[in-house]
């Protein structure tokens, strides 16, 4: 009970920032539930907490769809190298896994907000397209955690805040989707948590709920500093227990 717990508090606390800056439900949650649960059982957990939360998120900016026409080899390379990929989130050893994700943790920290990709032509936009799906769905097969260097290419393309809110949505669910067949195609019981897949997503919903009617009254830059250094500390004491473990 105490595990399920630190479960439910994990998954409000993310979505309590996703739901004040904007991302942060799998990246909050992963390193903390890591650390009781498998990373399958931690998969399983959030399958529908973050298509429902994404799902929520792509609905509201529904109109901006045509931006997939752009970026459309990097979902579908995303989702079916993750597709493939599940065999390695199944059998890795838990400590390289917990290493991986702290490494991939403390990149995002520093890569986040920074657009890495210059100078792209638009006739070239497709090709890097596929590159960041693939570079995307490699990591994700090894950490769970897709967003890089996806995420960098999108703020590259200059978006519109909502067509980036539509982007990423779409990115982060089909991909965990993808990852969720992937480790039950690798022979993983995806079923096993489903129940409680769906009881969490209402400390989810209540979390972002809090954090959209917190937005309103935080300094974001300084929280979202404030993340970035909480993140960073969590990567380092991942890696650090996947060592020692």
């Amino acid at each position: 009970m105490s595990i399920l717990l630190i479960a439910f508090l994990a998954l409000f606390l993310g979505s309590f920032v996703k739901g004040a800056i904007g991302f942060g439900l799998p990246l909050i949650s992963t390193p903390i539930l890591v650390l009781f649960y498998p990373l399958g059982d931690v998969i399983t957990l959030l399958l529908l907490p973050v298509l429902v939360a994404n799902a929520q998120q792509c609905w509201a900016a529904r109109h901006f769809a045509y931006v997939l026409k752009r970026i459309w080899p990097m979902m579908v390379c995303n989702s079916v190298i993750l597709l493939c990929g599940g065999w390695f989130i199944v059998n890795l050893d838990v400590s390289i896994l917990r290493i991986f994700i702290g490494l991939l943790i403390i990149a995002h920290v520093f890569l986040a907000d920074r657009d890495i990709f210059w100078g792209i032509s638009e006739d070239r936009v497709g090709v890097y397209s596929a590159l960041c799906g693939i570079c995307s769905g490699v990591l994700g097969s090894l950490t769970s955690f897709m967003s890089f260097p996806s995420v960098q290419f999108l703020y590259s393309l200059k978006l519109d805040a909502n067509e980036f809110v539509f982007a990423v949505g779409v990115l982060l669910a089909t991909g965990f989707l993808s990852l969720w067949l992937g480790i039950g195609l690798s022979g993983f019981d995806v079923g096993q948590n489903i129940d409680l897949s769906v009881l969490s997503i209402v400390p989810v919903m209540i979390g972002m709920f809090a954090g959209n009617l917190a937005r309103k009254h935080l300094h974001t830059e300084l929280f979202r500093m404030v993340v970035k250094y909480l993140l960073a500390a969590s990567g380092i004491g991942l890696i650090i227990r996947g060592i020692i473990s």
